[in-house]
């Protein structure tokens, strides 16, 4: 009797199932299927926007790409303000156009957060020179007890 009813539920089973081939290559398949799904998902997903931190980055080489050297200065930490006063920083800038060429083009590498401190972080610019010159530049970033992000550091001259 027990062999009738093997026999039933092995009849009732499409004849490709029936073997361990035929479920082997179903499972592949809904396999291949969801990473498709996953790839194609990922694909279409957006990237983050971007933090404070990076905004800010790109805003200090907007003003010096401009030639705005009194906006960059300000968006400079008081710490770095208080080492570098607006007029010589002004003139620092200003001798790297004369010496380097112009602020032509930047994009961000990389923003890499402080792990401990939750409020810093490094953002790796590209900064490219009207001479071809191109450079990476990390600023330290911080946000201010008045809730602004300011540049606190340079790894490399602007």
């Amino acid at each position: 009797m027990e062999q009738r009813t093997t026999t039933r539920v092995a009849a009732r089973m499409p004849a490709f199932l029936r073997g361990g081939v035929g479920v082997a290559t179903v499972l592949a398949g809904v396999l291949v299927v969801i990473l498709l799904v996953v790839i194609v998902a990922r694909a279409l997903t957006p990237p983050p926007a971007p933090n404070a931190a990076e905004v800010t980055a790109k805003q200090f080489y907007t003003a010096i790409q401009h030639q705005d050297y009194p906006k960059a200065w300000g968006m400079l930490a008081s710490q770095q303000q208080a080492q570098l006063t607006q007029f010589a920083f002004i003139r620092f800038a200003q001798g790297q156009d004369q010496k380097y060429g112009n602020v032509t083009a930047f994009h961000e590498l990389r923003y890499d957060a402080d792990r401990n401190q939750a409020h810093q972080g490094v953002v790796q610019m590209q900064v490219t020179r009207a001479n071809g010159l191109k450079y990476a530049v990390g600023l330290t970033i911080t946000l201010t007890a008045d809730g602004t992000w300011k540049i606190l550091e340079e790894d490399h001259a602007i």
